[in-house]
């Protein structure tokens, strides 16, 4: 069953409730119509993927960098490969992170769980260092040493940072 799925059913419960309460006061059909709302907009805000978010890092790149329409058709289909990439690589760590999560903030963390952590933590640096020397070279031939830095660049920048 899919979130839409649950939500959609979710209202028409809803509806159905407040309307066999035969409710006739104006102002619960207020509060039902701004619950309703609330409630939507929460579950829009909660339903974004990581793949778009993803594809909002390759959009903000690409419009940092102010590349023209030919240029950025290039360019999008390694940029896009290279997000993807570090979000992948970035993944394995985090979810042995997630596992030690709770170990870590009662202060329980033994030795082993420390170590592998740490070890998860090299292996994500150094694969990320791997990716990030594939796609520079590739953006290199494609838009040239300095652009292809800026873009290595932005993609540290924090999305929040965008004007």
């Amino acid at each position: 069953m899919k979130i839409e799925d649950c939500g959609s059913k979710f209202f028409f419960l809803l509806y159905i409730f407040f309307v066999h309460l035969h409710c006739k006061s104006i102002h619960l059909i207020q509060f039902m119509k701004r619950f309703i709302s609330i409630f939507a907009l929460l579950l829009c805000l909660t339903t974004v993927s990581a793949q778009s978010k993803q594809q909002l890092r390759v959009a903000y790149i690409i419009e940092q960098m102010k590349f023209d329409r030919a240029t950025a058709a290039k360019v999008k289909p390694t940029i896009t490969e290279f997000v993807e990439a570090l979000h992948k690589n970035k993944d394995k760590h985090d979810e042995i992170q997630d596992k030690y999560a709770a170990a870590e903030e009662k202060g329980k963390l033994t030795d082993a769980q420390a170590e592998e952590l740490m070890q998860s933590k090299f292996k994500k640096d150094a694969g990320e260092l791997e990716i990030r020397r594939k796609y520079y070279a590739s953006l290199k031939a494609i838009v040239g040493a300095v652009k292809a830095r800026n873009i290595m660049a932005l993609s540290n920048d924090k999305l929040s940072k965008k004007k």
